[in-house]
C-alpha cells in the first residue's frame, strides 16, 4: 500500500514509487520468485508493468486472484470470506478494520504462492492475536475505548480514525504529534486530519529528535486550524503523559480515546536522546488517576 511517507528521503511521491517498484523489476522472470500485489492500490498498475515473475493479485473493491466480501467488522473481531481460484473460505481475524483485511489477503497470498492449502490459511489467520501497538486496546474499567496505534502517517492516521468511527457511537478524542528530523509536509495535512474527524485534538510530542517541539506542534497547527480557527476544539500539550492524560479524563462513555504515531515504540527521542517511553503505560496510569477521583 503506497502512500505519502519517507518524502524526506526520496524528495517526490514519484521517487518513492520508483524505488517500491524496483523491489519488484528486481525479481526479474524468474518462476522461483512470486509478487503478491494489492490490485485496490492506485500504484498497482505501475507495479505490475514493471513485474515479470508470477503474480497474486488481492482486492476487496476490484478483480483480482483473491478477493475479500462481506465483511463485518466489531471491535475485536473481523469476519469475512476469501475467494481465490481454489474456491472460498470464510475467517474470523482477531483484529479490526478493513486494512487488516487487506494485509490478511496479502498474507493469504503467500501462503498460495508457497502452496500452502485454504484450511492451513485459515488456521494461521484466525490465530494471530493482536499486535502491540497496532489498533491496541488499554482497559482499565473505564467506560470508553482507548487505542495505541502507529498511526504517523496522514493516510493511517485517517484510517485509524474512521476505522475507530464505525466502532464507536460517542466522540472521537485524538492525541498524537510528527517525528522531528523527518519529512515537513505531512505534519499540516495530519493535523488537518485529525481536526476534521475527531471530536477532539490533542496536540503533542512524539519523537521531536533534534528539533524544537513547539515548531513541530506549530507545524501541524496549520492543519489544525484550517478546521478549528476558533481553537475551541484542539490543545497544546507538549508533554505526552500530560496531553494523554488530559484526554482521558475529558472523555465520556462511549466514547474514544486514539493515541497514534508511536504505537509499540518503547522510547521517545527528546533532544537526541533516547528515553524510555510507554504509550501504554502512560495511558493505564492516566486511567487510574481518573478512577481515582
Amino acid at each position: 500500500n503506497l502512500t505519502s511517507d519517507h518524502l524526506d528521503l526520496h524528495g517526490r511521491a514519484e521517487r518513492y514509487l520508483a524505488a517500491k517498484a524496483s523491489l519488484f523489476s528486481g525479481l526479474g522472470a524468474s518462476p522461483a520468485h512470486h509478487a503478491i500485489v494489492n490490485a485496490d492500490d492506485p500504484a498497482a498498475e505501475q507495479i505490475l508493468a514493471v513485474t515479470a515473475c508470477p503474480v497474486t493479485s488481492f482486492a476487496i473493491h476490484g478483480p483480482a486472484d483473491l478477493r475479500a466480501r462481506d465483511l463485518t467488522a466489531a471491535l475485536r473481531r473481523l469476519t469475512f470470506t476469501i475467494e481465490g481460484p481454489g474456491g472460498a473460505f470464510p475467517t474470523t481475524l482477531r483484529l479490526t478494520g478493513w486494512y487488516n483485511a487487506y494485509n490478511a489477503l496479502a498474507a493469504a497470498g503467500v501462503g498460495f504462492a508457497l502452496g500452502i492449502d485454504p484450511p492451513t490459511i485459515r488456521r494461521g489467520l484466525e490465530q494471530l492475536a493482536g499486535i502491540p501497538g497496532r489498533f491496541e486496546l488499554v482497559e482499565a474499567g473505564q467506560p470508553f475505548l482507548v487505542v495505541i496505534d502507529f498511526a504517523h502517517t496522514t493516510a493511517a492516521l485517517e484510517k485509524l480514525l474512521r476505522t475507530t468511527r464505525t466502532l464507536v457511537g460517542g466522540r472521537l478524542l485524538t492525541v498524537f504529534g510528527c517525528p522531528g528530523d523527518r519529512d515537513r509536509t505531512k505534519r499540516a495535512a495530519m493535523g488537518e486530519v485529525a481536526a476534521r474527524l475527531s471530536a477532539y485534538t490533542v496536540i503533542t510530542t512524539d519523537n521531536p529528535a533534534d528539533e524544537d517541539p513547539a515548531e513541530i506542534v506549530r507545524s501541524i497547527q496549520e492543519g489544525v486550524r484550517r478546521v478549528d480557527p476558533s481553537g475551541n476544539y484542539h490543545a497544546v500539550i507538549l508533554d505526552r503523559a500530560e496531553a494523554i492524560a488530559a484526554a482521558c479524563a475529558r472523555a465520556r462513555p462511549g466514547d474514544a480515546v486514539l493515541i497514534a504515531g508511536k504505537g509499540h515504540e518503547p522510547y521517545q527521542i527528546l533532544a537526541g536522546r533516547r528515553v524510555p517511553w510507554s504509550d501504554r503505560e502512560a495511558a493505564l496510569a492516566a486511567l487510574h488517576t481518573r478512577s481515582r477521583g
